[in-house]
């Protein structure tokens, strides 16, 4: 598991979580916006529950690895949802066919 740190406060969440969230921010700080999030998280008692964070250019988050008696808060869903939101922050790129993948050749479509 990995402790996150944000806003004065700290948290345990799954690595994958973690990694994910700091690649969000990251993102998020390159564009300048922020998004709310949800993320799954282990309390002091070893229940999961779910926070909800406010992240972008302006959030200082840290992360570390802990050992930890507790399992991870695994939540595909939660993940799935954050590497959509990365995913949709990524610059277009331009999709370029060759002749060939265009289903004809040079002479048909003239000179390029």
């Amino acid at each position: 598991m990995k402790r996150i740190t944000y806003s004065g406060g700290s948290f345990l969440t799954s690595n994958e979580i973690a990694d994910e969230l700091m690649s969000l921010t990251a993102n998020l700080g390159r564009l300048n916006t922020a998004q709310t999030v949800d993320i799954p998280v282990v309390n002091e008692t070893g229940d999961v529950e779910v926070i909800e964070l406010v992240v972008g250019p302006a959030s200082q988050l840290t992360s570390r690895a802990e050992t930890s008696a507790y399992g991870d808060p695994i939540d595909e869903t939660a993940l799935s949802g954050l590497r959509t939101r990365i995913a949709l922050l990524d610059p277009a790129k331009p999709v370029s066919e060759s002749p060939a993948q265009a289903g004809g050749t040079f002479d048909e479509l003239g000179e390029l």
